[in-house]
């Protein structure tokens, strides 16, 4: 069984990714590679940072470069980008502390991560940006593809920049090939999180291969398919279409391809993809157990939130969200160890464990307004098993809710108006009604005539459920500015300004880069082009009044000197007068 289990093993840990960064953005990919160029998986992310490689340190010698294709065809751009390798490459062998990787002289199967950068700078804005990577071929230990050693290993993201959006895709935090035990029950998620906050779903779809150099779409063995990619003791496996989590009891030893897409939404629009291809392996495990989380999940949870499922939190921003949860491994002789993500997922959150097994893990967090939305965050546990570990990965969601908002308290120069914007909740209602358009509607216009307290009492499931904003009603006041004029090009020009009442003001005047004392009344403006200048005054009291003028700037003409030849008639005496 040993052997077996090394060989599989060794097969597994033959893998190579790359992730490449750009000025916009970053791609990644990451291509398990055995010995024999037999590819085990992919994935292709974008952001500013970073980029990786993994490989066998008793396989392959990794490339120093590595090629992807960048292409829209609304844009007509077909191009590629070379990535060059950076630095120098990292041991992240998955084994106990006692067991030597070939990556540092030993026996044991080891693994290296390389680093790789290349820069590239989107032509144009694009709703269709595909990136994307293949390599010639598929592992033959592959046991749900068919004809997997004659398949070539593609994968892709896309993107869509149209408007000038600017965004970076989801980002992977676990390593892409899992080893897993049979008949054991095992948890795996991606640990995926979006640094810009957008909504994300998962979907278990096709492996994909090429065919005259496009992509296409692989068959399965029978009794595999995308969705059942690892055959079971009960006949499924259990994906979350929110999360990406997947959970399985695999009922034999197999070599299976799992291909996940993430697509990522902003307000609803479908704005970009990322997909990762993996390899997971099924192995006879000499390793009795895995350690894992012990139900209950939460445990403690701070009065302040409504658990909704057994790994799931609802929470209003800006209240407290702290609970506890256990991890044991039935090999009582075994070390567990907890890890998280929440440096990269919830940056504001805390972390602790205690104890060896089980171990006991605390999580504390205070959500603020701008996380309002899913929030996911991965907890993995692991043990000291010998000579690979085992390892389950499980994912907390924190839905934080808007608390009732009615806005920042606004100044408002007596006689204008302005429009009020209530958050955190579905239904409205405000008051008093005086100086209002509408008192059921999130924002309406407000005009009072004196100073006002306006509250407003939403149907939001957080209290409290009622918030208020003072509009201040101060004097208005009068002001004046010169009018537009013109300039030859090289010349200065004075604006001018007037207020009335003459009390105390401040002004500011953009743009500023062609004024000497834009924070003045009469500012020197010396432009080069045609300028529109605008001047905010505002008050002592906080009045704020806005005025344009614009100075047209002309080129001064080239001047040519012709000369001139004057012939004057001779007189009788032969001289001449010039008049």
């Amino acid at each position: 069984m040993k052997n077996s289990y090394n060989y599989a093993f060794r097969k597994a840990i033959s893998i190579w990714s790359i992730i490449f960064t750009t000025s916009i953005f970053l791609i990644s990919f990451n291509s398990k590679e055995a010995k024999a160029s037999h590819a085990m998986g992919m994935e292709l992310t974008y952001n500013c940072l970073g980029a990786n490689f993994y490989r066998d340190c008793d396989g392959i010698t990794p490339p120093n470069t590595a090629i992807i294709d960048i292409n829209s065809a609304s844009c007509g751009v077909s191009t590629t980008l070379t990535l060059n390798q950076l630095g120098m490459p990292i041991d992240i062998s998955p084994l106990c502390s006692s067991a030597l990787s070939t990556c540092v002289g030993g026996t044991n199967p080891g693994a290296q991560q390389y680093t790789y950068t290349g820069t590239f700078t989107l032509p144009a804005n694009c709703s269709d940006w595909v990136f994307s990577y293949d390599i010639c071929c598929r592992n033959n230990d592959i046991t749900n593809l068919v004809s997997p050693s004659s398949q070539d290993l593609y994968i892709q993201s896309t993107l869509n920049n149209t408007g000038g959006l600017c965004n970076s895709s989801p980002q992977f935090t676990t390593l892409p090939v899992p080893y897993i035990c049979k008949n054991q029950l095992i948890n795996y998620n991606f640990g995926t999180y979006d640094i810009d906050g957008d909504s994300l779903i998962y979907t278990l779809v096709n492996a994909l291969g090429t065919n005259i150099n496009l992509p296409d779409t692989l068959d399965y063995v029978t009794g595999y398919n995308p969705t059942y990619p690892i055959t079971t003791n009960s006949g499924f496996v259990t994906f979350d279409s929110l999360t990406g989590s997947l959970i399985l009891t695999p009922d034999t030893e197999q070599v299976c391809v799992v291909n996940c897409l993430v697509e990522e939404y902003r307000n609803g629009v479908l704005i970009g993809s990322v997909m990762r291809d993996i390899q997971v392996f099924v192995l006879d495990c000499p390793n009795n157990y895995i350690p894992f989380l012990s139900a209950p999940l939460i445990t403690n949870l701070s009065n302040s939130c409504i658990q909704i499922d057994p790994n799931s939190i609802e929470v209003c921003a800006t209240n407290l969200v702290s609970f506890e949860f256990q991890a044991l491994d039935p090999d009582t002789s075994d070390t567990v160890t907890l890890s998280s993500n929440l440096n990269i997922s919830i940056p504001g959150a805390t972390f602790n464990s205690s104890g060896t097994n089980p171990i006991q893990g605390s999580f504390s967090w205070t959500p603020s307004l701008s996380d309002v939305g899913l929030n996911t965050f991965t907890i993995t546990v692991e043990d000291n098993a010998c000579p690979v570990i085992g390892k389950q990965t499980y994912i907390f969601d924190i839905l934080v809710l808007p608390a009732t908002s009615a806005g920042q308290d606004e100044i408002l120069c007596n006689g204008d108006t302005v429009q009020l914007q209530a958050s955190g909740g579905s239904t409205f209602t405000w008051h008093p009604s005086t100086g209002l358009s509408d008192t059921t509607i999130s924002n309406p216009i407000a005009y009072p005539t004196v100073t006002t307290t306006y509250i407003v009492v939403a149907d939001s499931a957080c209290t409290p459920n009622v918030d208020s904003i003072t509009v201040f009603v101060v004097p208005d006041f009068g002001m004046t500015i010169n009018a537009d004029t013109t300039i030859c090009n090289g010349d200065t020009v004075h604006l001018s300004s007037s207020v009335n009442p003459d009390t105390t003001y401040t002004y500011s005047w953009s743009p500023s880069t062609s004024l000497i004392g834009s924070n003045t009344a009469n500012p020197k403006a010396f432009p080069t082009v045609t300028t529109t200048y605008q001047l905010s005054v505002t008050s002592s009291d906080g009045c704020k009044n806005t005025l344009q003028t614009t100075v047209t700037v002309n080129d001064i003409p080239n001047l040519t000197m012709t000369e001139i030849q004057v012939t004057c008639p001779l007189g009788n005496d032969g001289s001449a007068t010039v008049n």
